[in-house]
């Protein structure tokens, strides 16, 4: 790697005047908002060129790009501020701009032009940082955005408070890592490096300053020691390339890789190098200002230097063309995935180019590169074609254990860029192609379950058969195309809380080295305040060996499917339809949460037996027999001596039954019983007819006016004696009266 190259510009400096007035909007009163250094910053937003901020004596913001009169900005009284001195300004979310103003953080909507301030921040703070994506219509975009950090600048690793929010600066939640209290220096910076999926901490420590990571493998070792004796401003370029620039008014370096290698700027007139450093060489840096690939430095001595953010250099190589289909896109790698790019490059004639094809995170992403000439152009000139390839590291199988990221389940970031080493430095200067990679989940795809076979399609009619082989299959689809079967563990969940189904396997059963999940298990381990699904995040695989989890219960029911095991479900006896959430929890498979929704209709099982099936069939047969050996023993019997007592036997039973019903004495006790409860039926009828006070209508039959003992004789001779009383409706004859015979 080489010094980025400066240029010094031909002309000098010229004072215009415009001579135009602009119309301007009166502000609300509050206090003037000044900067709190001496020196003049301009802050642009990074996806919208027309809008900046100005800290000086007063503070400005334009929206269009400084193009009419301006008012200083003020922050409301009620905001209570004792000193309305900032210390930091930062372009969030959409229009909302973070300022740092007496120590706290303030939330500024300049459509709206309302403020408020932000919420979770208990201790004096002055610097806010973050970074901002423009790829439009990304969620993965906007999370990098919403990432921020809130510290104080200057105080001691050990015991500063650092805050971070998820959510554009609306509100902080402190961040704890136990290795801070084990550090010395001072906080010069905190940033989160998405190109490197690291968060660096640059501090300063016995005069040198230095970069300080969080995860595997840069937390083992710290970033590059550089002598410095005073603070330095650090910018990030734009498009997460992970190039940092420090400066102050003496000093300039710059770094490729997020603080990894840090180096000096060099200056050159042509291909003539003046000056070796611009770091302490009378030269007083007055602002720098940068976008993705270039940089401009003013200084007070009314110098312009132009730059280039350029990577190797041996000779000057000058050439025409470099383009593909990088620039502006953002592309996604998912789990087992790789991705196709190409480029093309046309150099000058009898130029040989040498590109230069770069990651900034190879921990996580790898690449592999070739160029062939395919033509060339009506000038003569030699075409080429570079075919880039990228897959996780991890899967190239070339980098060692301690060089790659911890896992590849961990999503991850990185920038892509093509260039061409050596290029020259011009007015019309050759970009190169850049774009950011994301190693995590390609929102394209989905998952369906589709039924692999029906009764129809086999010819199976034996339920037992077709029990046996009713089976499913999982669908991955990507981009509205079926993309292939999936093979991986998954779980489901009956969402109507039905448990009328098992596993099959158990976990010895499985194969499971040590003690399985299962959904009692993880919704124990979850927040009783938010439900968590089981999904890729959380799950364990019971087939590796863990002391933490021992095989205790090797009887329980192996609730994981798919995969390395023939794990089915087994429902029971009930007809109906099941609603199963199904989730893939191989973490090995995708990024995603894939999961899905689909039903099962059980119909044809039969009730439950209430007796074993062996002894229904046991009395069965034994009825059977019993009553065969009586159809051929009870003739037999019969014609003997003891038939003929069983039959005499059964004939004085019979007419001794029929003699006990004819009985005159049971009769009349029988019809007495019948009349008092046609008397006491009579009387509480006419009792509850009388307390409602309806009159009670006439009825079909008639009415008899009696009193006294009536009488009714019918030609047999039988007479029914009733008690009536003395206006009564003729009760009607039920079914169960009987005639006395009266005797002679």
């Amino acid at each position: 790697m080489d010094r980025p190259r400066w240029t010094r510009p031909e002309a000098g400096m010229h004072t215009v005047r415009t001579k135009k007035m602009f119309k301007v909007q009166q502000q609300a009163e509050g206090n003037l908002l000044y900067s709190a250094y001496p020196t003049i910053t301009l802050i642009r937003h990074r996806c919208k060129d027309k809008v900046a901020v100005y800290l000086g004596k007063n503070v400005f913001l334009t929206l269009d790009n400084f193009g009419s009169s301006l008012l200083p900005l003020r922050i409301p009284r009620s905001m209570a501020v004792q000193k309305a001195e900032v210390t930091c300004a930062h372009f969030s979310t959409d229009v909302i701009i973070l300022f740092v103003v007496d120590g706290k953080i303030f939330i500024y909507n300049y459509k709206d032009k309302t403020w408020n301030q932000a919420s979770g921040v208990h201790h004096t703070v002055s610097h806010v940082s973050g970074d901002t994506c423009c790829f439009k219509g990304s969620s993965f975009c906007l999370e990098i955005t919403n990432k921020l950090f809130a510290y104080f600048r200057g105080d001691q690793l050990a015991n500063t408070v650092v805050y971070f929010s998820t959510n554009g600066g609306f509100s902080f939640q402190i961040l704890v890592d136990e290795r801070q209290r084990h550090l010395t220096g001072t906080v010069e910076g905190i940033f989160h490096f998405h190109s490197l999926s690291q968060i660096g901490v640059f501090t300063f420590r016995n005069q040198s300053a230095v970069f300080i990571y969080s995860d595997h493998p840069l937390n083992r070792s710290w970033g590059q020691f550089f002598e410095q004796h005073e603070q330095l401003d650090i910018i990030q370029s734009p498009g997460q390339r992970g190039f940092l620039i420090f400066w102050n008014q003496t000093s300039l370096f710059v770094s490729p890789n997020v603080g990894q290698f840090v180096d000096t700027v060099q200056l050159q007139e042509g291909q003539t190098i003046v000056l070796d450093s611009l770091t302490n060489n009378n030269i007083t840096i007055h602002s720098i200002a940068l976008n993705e690939n270039e940089l401009g430095v003013l200084t007070r001595e009314d110098h312009l230097y132009y730059g280039s953010q350029g990577y190797l250099r041996t000779v000057v190589i000058q050439v025409e063309l470099l383009e593909g289909p990088l620039e502006k896109e953002m592309y996604t790698i998912d789990m087992n995935s790789k991705l196709d790019l190409s480029a093309q490059i046309i150099p000058r004639p009898r130029e040989s180019p040498v590109p230069l094809v770069m990651v900034s995170n190879p921990h996580s992403l790898g690449v592999q590169a070739s160029m062939v000439e395919f033509g060339t152009t009506f000038d003569g000139n030699s075409k080429y074609k570079l075919e880039i390839q990228l897959k996780q590291q991890h899967l190239l199988g070339r980098a060692d254990g301690n060089f790659t990221t911890i896992s590849m389940k961990r999503n991850a970031i990185s920038a892509l860029t093509v260039d061409i080493a050596d290029k020259e430095i011009s007015c019309v200067d050759l970009k190169p192609l850049s774009t950011l990679i994301s190693i995590g989940c390609d929102l394209k795809k989905k998952i369906t379950v589709q039924n692999k076979i029906s009764a129809c399609a086999m010819g199976i009619l034996d339920p037992v058969d077709l029990q046996g082989n009713y089976s499913y299959i999982i669908e991955k689809w990507w981009n509205g195309l079926m993309h292939e079967i999936v093979d991986a563990e998954y779980v489901l969940m009956e969402v109507n809380g039905l448990f009328t189904y098992s596993y099959s396997l158990t976990a010895a059963t499985a194969g499971c080295k040590s003690q399985p999940q299962n959904w009692t298990t993880v919704l124990a381990a979850t927040d009783n305040s938010e439900f968590k699904s089981w999904d890729r995040e959380n799950y364990v695989s019971c087939h590796e060996w863990s002391e933490d989890r021992p095989l205790l219960w090797p009887d329980v029911q192996y609730q994981i499917l798919g995969g390395r095991t023939n794990n089915r479900v087994i429902f029971d006896q009930r007809n109906g339809i099941y609603v199963f959430s199904l989730s893939v929890v191989d973490p090995h498979y995708s990024y995603c949460h894939l999961d899905t929704v689909f039903s099962v209709f059980v119909y044809g099982a039969l009730p439950l037996p209430l007796f074993p099936p062996e002894l229904v069939i046991l009395l069965l047969t034994t009825t059977m027999l019993l009553s065969v050996g009586l159809v051929y023993t009870t003739p037999k019997l019969l014609a003997t001596e003891r038939g003929h007592h069983f039959k005499r036997f059964w004939s004085r039973l019979c007419r001794g039954c029929i003699w006990y019903c004819s009985c005159p004495w049971l009769q009349r006790n029988f019809q007495r019983w019948l009349q008092t409860r046609r008397v006491k039926f009579q009387r509480e009828a006419k009792q509850q007819s009388e307390a409602t006070g309806q009159m009670e209508t006439e009825r079909s039959t008639d009415t008899l006016q009696l009193s006294g003992t009536k009488r009714h004789t019918d030609t047999k001779g039988y007479t029914d004696i009733q008690e009536w009383p003395q206006t009564q409706t003729k009760p009607r004859r039920r079914s169960s009266d009987h005639h006395v015979p009266t005797p002679p």
